[in-house]
C-alpha cells in the first residue's frame, strides 16, 4: 500500500533508552548510536534515563553538522508527555530500548487515545520482566 498523500511528511523521532546488555562497553555504544541518530538526520532525539546521557551528549557533540534537536528525560512518563504534546500528523517514531528500560509503555501509550490510559508510571511492574519471553 502507498502512503496517503495528503499528509506531509513530518519529522522522525528516536525514542531511545539504555541497552542493558552491553557491559563494559555500555558507555561507548551508546556514544556511537547518539553519532549515528545525528549522521542520520534523525531529528528529534529523545533519550529516557541516566544510562542514556551518552547518546544525548554524543548527539549533541554534533550540533555543528546536525540541525537537529536532543533532550533527555527522566523517565517513560515525561517522554509520553513531550510525544503527546509535540507530536504532528506525518511525524514517525522508533521506539527502542532494552525490555529492561520499559520504553513500551511509550509505545503503548502513543497507540491509546489521549486520557485513557493509566498514567504511565503505575502500569503493573509485574507484567513486565528484564528477561525475554517471560512475564
Amino acid at each position: 500500500s502507498t502512503a496517503d498523500s495528503s499528509i506531509p511528511m513530518g519529522r522522525t523521532w528516536a525514542v531511545l533508552g539504555y541497552m542493558a546488555e552491553l557491559g563494559h562497553t555500555e558507555r561507548a555504544e551508546h556514544a556511537a548510536l547518539g553519532f549515528t541518530v545525528a549522521e542520520l538526520g534523525i531529528d528529534p532525539l529523545v533519550g529516557i534515563g541516566l544510562r542514556a546521557q551518552a547518546l544525548h551528549t554524543a548527539a549533541v557533540s554534533k550540533m555543528g553538522t546536525w540541525h537537529g534537536s536532543s533532550v533527555l528525560l527522566a523517565d517513560t512518563a515525561a517522554a509520553l508527555a513531550l510525544l503527546r504534546e509535540q507530536l504532528r500528523p506525518g511525524d514517525v517514531v522508533l521506539v527502542k530500548a532494552s525490555r529492561a528500560a520499559r520504553l513500551e509503555r511509550v509505545a503503548v501509550g502513543l497507540l491509546e487515545p489521549v486520557g485513557s490510559l493509566e498514567p504511565v508510571g503505575s502500569l503493573d511492574d509485574r507484567q513486565y520482566s528484564d528477561k525475554e519471553g517471560t512475564a
